[in-house]
């Protein structure tokens, strides 16, 4: 168990500071933390309304990460994919395609959604979902 937590948090943490630099360099909204506390802000469901550097995004957004590692463990247990690099790899475009079904859901399903290019934010979270995957890679080769 103590694997599978470092492993969500360094993953989650690379992923995180990829979308940072993404930003500054691309000067865009790409911060999924501070994302998710503003679609918190207009959550019917989440009674608390948090503010835009409150630590709900980032709360959320780890617990996502270690969702996403449980599931990839699963997959290793089952036999559908294997402790590599590569099958991490794999995992993160995957992951990517989810994450982005996920935002899009999300945006559509706040009445005002983030003023963002969002074209340019999925291309983005594909890509950080990728260096989820290889950031998970590394420590499982490196750990095993």
């Amino acid at each position: 168990m103590f694997r599978l937590i470092i492993t969500a948090i360094f993953s989650t943490t690379m992923m995180t500071l990829f979308s940072y630099l993404y930003e500054a360099r691309h000067s865009s909204k790409f911060k999924e933390p501070q994302l998710l506390n503003f679609l918190l802000c207009f959550s019917i469901v989440f009674p608390i309304k948090p503010h835009k550097k409150s630590w709900w995004g980032w709360l959320i957004h780890y617990l996502i990460g270690g969702i996403f590692v449980l599931i990839f463990k699963g997959l290793i247990i089952y036999g559908l994919m294997e402790e590599s690099f590569w099958y991490a790899l794999l995992y993160g475009l995957l992951i990517g395609l989810v994450g982005i079904a996920g935002w899009k859901c999300m945006f559509t399903m706040v009445g005002k959604p983030p003023s963002l290019n969002k074209k340019h934010y999925y291309i983005h979270l594909w890509l950080a979902h990728l260096i989820f995957g290889a950031t998970m890679g590394f420590v499982y080769t490196i750990w095993a």
